[in-house]
């Protein structure tokens, strides 16, 4: 039975088809003359970006299989913007750091989490290689956990609490990602969580994890009006802009898009390499860490787990 977009089970459930997605895939550029100038080959990856981040919008045969878009709210709440082509240009981007930076020796089938995976602006594009992948996401966010829960079964999503544990048995996963949430915590949050990330690896597992870097805390620094969109108060600023020169790390308050965020311990963090590397060091070795990765702002750093 088909009801808008996508198919449901007898229970209602949204059941995305990946087969029928990249048939019709195909089918939209076998009949485009204007496609196969452009991309050559449905295997090009600027044609397979295309159809990720363009072509889902506007063709209702893309939409009727593949994965549904979030709700606004859940949009606002992960990115700020309603905007469909920024919200899924920038999970595209994020997902290409993401699987372009797994080691290659971490083999197919991967166990694989999504450390705050908010409505899966990122973790949505392992639709593709969900036979590679069992994807895993977590959540403190009730309404956008219901909607990755009720939309995409591919991705086995769970409720989470805003301190640790998670509901993860030990050494469960082989490779963690978390992108925009360590680089919101406080100090003692980020060390807990570090902690707890190390537990559900396993042997030699892989942690990529974005953080507010020297790069951003410069054009925090230069930028009023970069503070203002972020939503810093100036006054928490001008009072606390010193402690990450003299200590590598400073915690400043910020509004969350939703109420199931603890805000006395999730606002905006910024942390110097040298603090990092101090922090990761009795749960992981760094494996590579690339400046800015994340839109120019956020850095990304892979981690592998090591012995405490």
């Amino acid at each position: 039975m088909r009801f808008g977009i996508g198919m449901t089970s007898d229970r209602g459930r949204f059941m995305p088809s990946l087969k029928d997605y990249l048939l019709r895939e195909l089918n939209l550029f076998n009949r485009s003359a204007e496609l196969q100038e452009r991309f050559g080959s449905t295997d090009n990856a600027e044609f397979i970006k295309f159809i990720e981040t363009e072509a889902i919008i506007f063709f209702r045969e893309l939409q009727e299989v593949g994965i549904p878009f979030p709700p606004s709210q859940e949009m606002l709440t992960v990115g700020g913007e309603t905007d469909l082509r920024l919200f899924l240009s920038i999970g595209f981007a994020c997902f290409e750091s993401i699987r372009r930076n797994i080691p290659d020796d971490v083999e197919p089938p991967i166990k694989l989490l999504d450390f705050g995976i908010g409505c899966a602006r990122t973790m949505r594009f392992f639709f593709r290689e969900m036979d590679k992948f069992h994807c895993y996401g977590s959540d403190v966010d009730r309404k956008a956990i219901g909607y990755v829960q009720n939309s995409i079964p591919l991705i086995k999503a769970q409720l989470t609490e805003n301190l640790p544990p998670l509901p993860y048995p030990k050494e469960f996963f082989d490779l963690v990602y978390s992108v925009s949430v360590f680089s919101h915590l406080d100090y003692e949050s980020f060390n807990s969580w570090l902690g707890e990330i190390y537990r559900i690896l396993n042997w030699r597992g892989v942690f990529q994890v974005t953080i507010h870097g020297e790069r951003a805390f410069s054009i925090v620094s230069n930028e009023p009006e970069r503070r203002n969109l972020i939503r810093i108060s100036e006054n928490e600023f001008n009072l606390k802009r010193n402690s990450f020169e003299e200590t590598g790390f400073v915690w400043m308050k910020q509004p969350a898009g939703s109420t199931d965020i603890d805000t006395s311990q999730f606002g905006i963090s910024f942390i110097s390499r040298t603090q990092f590397e101090r922090l990761i060091r009795p749960y992981f070795e760094l494996v590579e860490y690339i400046d800015g990765e994340i839109g120019g702002w956020q850095d990304l750093v892979v981690l592998r787990k090591g012995t405490i």
